[in-house]
Parts: structure tokens; sequence; C-alpha cells
């Protein structure tokens, strides 16, 4: 789905901007070009396109291909004070959008700050590669992304299979994921695999819980 209009006119809305203040903020002349997008009539560059993401702090993903109208209401319905429940998944897979992953197995809850703009999920562990760090059956909470950078801990798909959380390495195309748990190797995949199978970050960990 595109929703590039739809969440133009929410956005625009919530933060209070006109079509002609928006349009003077991407260096426009006329408030018609962002009249057209708002209508779907016209499809704005990528270069004003992350313009727009960047002005409203969301995601480029999000902002075409996110209902983030629905979204908050959703983050309203679900919240409770100053935390919100996030999903616990089962299983992260390569494809599936995390909305419509039914394996939901608990919730978490996090501080609304700490979603605000960004889509959170959480994951449980299974398996002991990344211990002592994170042990199984312990939860990791999640910011869907599919960037992070070198050393970092992200949820990864690999060939379609389910995610998996490792700290992830790329240089020039290639990828290595690194466990913890000096017992398992280095998962090592040149720049050509890489494309092939493929391999994709889903999300970063931004915090562990585990249950006593």
């Amino acid at each position: 789905m595109y929703y590039l209009p739809k969440n133009l006119v929410y956005l625009r809305n919530q933060a209070g901007l006109s079509q002609a203040e928006l349009s003077k903020k991407l260096g426009m002349k006329s408030k018609s070009t962002v009249a057209k997008y708002e209508k779907g009539d016209r499809e704005p560059s990528m270069k004003i396109a992350s313009q727009l993401a960047d002005i409203f702090r969301v995601t480029l993903h999000d902002l075409v291909k996110t209902d983030l109208k629905k979204e908050a209401d959703n983050l309203r319905r679900y919240s409770s004070g100053n935390a919100v429940s996030i999903p616990v998944l089962g299983r992260v897979a390569a494809g599936i959008p995390l909305e419509e992953i039914e394996d939901i197995i608990d919730y978490e809850q996090v501080p609304i700050e700490m979603v605000k703009g960004s889509k959170y999920f959480a994951l449980r562990i299974k398996g002991d590669s990344m211990s002592p760090m994170i042990e199984d059956g312990d939860d990791v909470i999640c910011r869907a992304q599919s960037e992070v950078e070198n050393g970092e801990i992200a949820i990864v798909t690999i060939n379609g299979a389910d995610g998996c959380c490792k700290k992830f390495y790329k240089r020039d195309g290639a990828v290595t994921l690194k466990s913890i748990n000096p017992d398992y190797q280095d998962m090592k995949f040149d720049a050509q695999t890489v494309e092939a199978l493929p391999i994709h970050v889903v999300g970063k960990v931004k915090e562990i819980r585990r249950s006593l």
C-alpha cells in the first residue's frame, strides 16, 4: 500500500502546519505541489520524500508504507499512563510485515516516549548463542529498522528464515554475524551471498527483559 498522501495530511495537521508553511520548509514557492502530493495527483521525488521524512521525524519507509494515523490510534488504544504495550513475537519472518505476524506470545510495556515516531516489537529469544548477555527465554525490545551500525545487536533474517539475534558487521557489502557465546562460530557472507540469499536487518535491540 502507498500511504504517503494520507500520511502527509495527517502529519502536517499534527504539526500544525499549513500547506503553504510546509511548502516553505521544502523550499517551494507555491503550496500547489504539496496539495497535489496530498491528493495523490503527484508523487514527490526521493529527495523531497526524504525531506518530508526528516521534517516529521519518521522513517522514509513508514512515510510511504505505513498507515501512521492507524499506528497512532493503536498506540493510544494500548497505552496506559506513560506506557504502551508492544507485542512479544515468537518469530520474525522475512517478507512479512510486523503488523501481520500472528505469532504473538505476550506483551511488554515500554515508555510512550521511547516508541514515539518509531515502530517497536519484542522478540522472545531461543537458544544460548548470545549468552551470557542474552539468555534463552529473554525478551529483547527492538526498534524496527533496516540498518544498524557495526557492532550493534540486530535481528537479522537469512534466506527467508526466522530472524536471529546477532552482533552485526558490514564492510564492502560483506556481512559478519557474531554470537557472544564463544562456542558459536561467526557467520560470514560475502557481498554476493548477502544479495542472493538475501540477508536483511529487521530491527535493532534496544533493551533486554528477563523473567526471574
